[in-house]
């Protein structure tokens, strides 16, 4: 059974491990993408007003923060660059 693996809501529900697994199957396949939003890592509490999926955000900050460390250290020899300097990509 295949699942995306690329950051988000499987980072902060699946974990570090899961995400590394992932990562690593699609790079011998060739380019890949590793994202998160910085709500991901956001300590702020969310206004419970209007808030349709309560346990959506329930895994996030300092713990989201760690995974992405230990997902980039294990990735150390692997080159990086974000999606602002991608080739053909305008941020505003």
């Amino acid at each position: 059974m295949k699942f995306p693996a690329s950051g988000g809501p499987m980072l902060r529900f699946l974990g570090s491990s899961f995400i590394l697994d992932g990562l690593m199957q699609s790079l011998k396949r060739g380019h890949t993408i590793f994202y998160f939003h910085p709500l991901d890592i956001s300590c702020a509490r969310f206004p419970s007003l209007g808030n349709k999926r309560p346990f959506y955000w329930c895994i996030k900050g300092r713990l989201v923060e760690q995974r992405i460390r230990h997902i980039l250290s294990k990735l150390d020899d692997v080159e990086k660059i974000s999606l602002r300097d991608y080739p053909g990509v305008s941020c505003v």
